[in-house]
C-alpha cells in the first residue's frame, strides 16, 4: 500500500557543535541535508525539523539519540505521502494514520508495518480488523465499493477461513481459501433459493442440497461444478 521506509539521515556524522545540556539550533550535512531543532550532547534530541534535500520530505516532532522517536510527522513529497503519528527507534511504531492519495490508514503499526488492529480506505473500499506486515491477517470486516460486505477470517490479504459474504444477488455463510469459496457452505439467493453443500476452489463440488422457493428440493452430486 505505501512506501514503509522513510529516509535515512547521516546520523554518523554528528555535527560537533551542540555539546552540554539541552541546546537548539540549525545545522546543515554535506549532502544538503538540514536540521533545526533541538540538541542534547551533539545529537538531535527533542523537538525538530529534519529535511532531506535530495527528496525534499521533511520529518517534524520529536527526537531520541538521534532517531525519531515519540510523537512526529514525516512526509514524503514525491509520493503525496504522510504519515503521522508515533515512532520507535527511528521507526513507525503505535498508532499512527499514513494517507496518499485516496488511501488512508488508521491503527496501529509495528517495525514501520500495519500491525493489529486498523482501518484501511483503498480503491477496494473499507476494511476494519486485523493486519500482520501490512497484510489483512486474522479477523476482519471489508465493505466494497458496490457496498457488499465480508466478515469473517482472512490469510495474507486474502478471504481464507471462515466467513460470511452478502451482496445484493446472495448471502453466503461458509469457508473460504484463497479469496474462494472452499469448504462446507450455505448460499441464500435473492429470489429465496437456498443451497448447501461442499465447495473447492470456487465450485460446487460433492454432494449438495437445493432448496427452491416454491418448497421444492434438489439433491445433487457434483463433479467440477457440474
Amino acid at each position: 500500500f505505501f512506501r514503509m521506509l522513510a529516509d535515512r539521515h547521516p546520523a554518523d556524522q554528528k555535527p560537533g557543535h551542540f555539546g552540554g545540556g539541552l541546546t537548539e539550533s540549525r545545522y546543515e550535512w554535506p549532502n544538503g541535508d538540514y536540521y533545526e531543532g533541538q540538541w542534547l550532547d551533539n545529537l538531535m534530541h527533542g523537538q525538530g525539523t529534519y529535511t532531506y534535500a535530495a527528496t525534499g520530505n521533511t520529518y517534524t516532532g520529536q527526537w531520541k539519540d538521534n532517531e525519531k522517536e515519540g510523537y512526529g510527522v514525516f512526509l514524503n513529497k514525491a509520493l503525496g505521502e504522510k504519515y503521522e503519528g508515533t515512532w520507535k527507534a527511528g521507526r513507525r511504531h503505535g498508532f499512527g494514520v499514513q494517507t496518499r492519495n485516496d488511501i488512508r490508514y488508521s491503527g496501529n503499526f509495528v517495525n514501520n508495518h500495519f500491525e493489529g488492529m486498523g482501518t484501511l480506505d483503498d480503491a477496494t473500499g473499507r476494511y476494519e480488523g486485523n493486519f500482520h506486515e501490512t497484510r489483512r491477517e486474522g479477523y476482519g470486516k471489508q465493505i466494497y465499493k458496490d457496498m457488499s460486505i465480508y466478515e469473517g477470517y482472512w490469510h495474507n490479504d486474502l478471504r481464507s477461513g471462515r466467513g460470511v459474504y452478502t451482496s445484493e444477488a446472495y448471502h453466503y455463510d461458509g469457508e473460504w481459501l484463497q479469496d474462494l469459496v472452499h469448504g462446507y457452505g450455505v448460499c441464500r439467493k435473492a429470489n429465496g433459493t437456498v443451497y448447501t453443500g461442499d465447495y473447492k476452489h470456487g465450485q460446487r463440488v460433492g454432494n449438495g442440497e437445493e432448496r427452491m422457493p416454491d418448497g421444492g428440493i434438489y439433491r445433487w452430486e457434483w463433479q467440477d461444478n457440474v
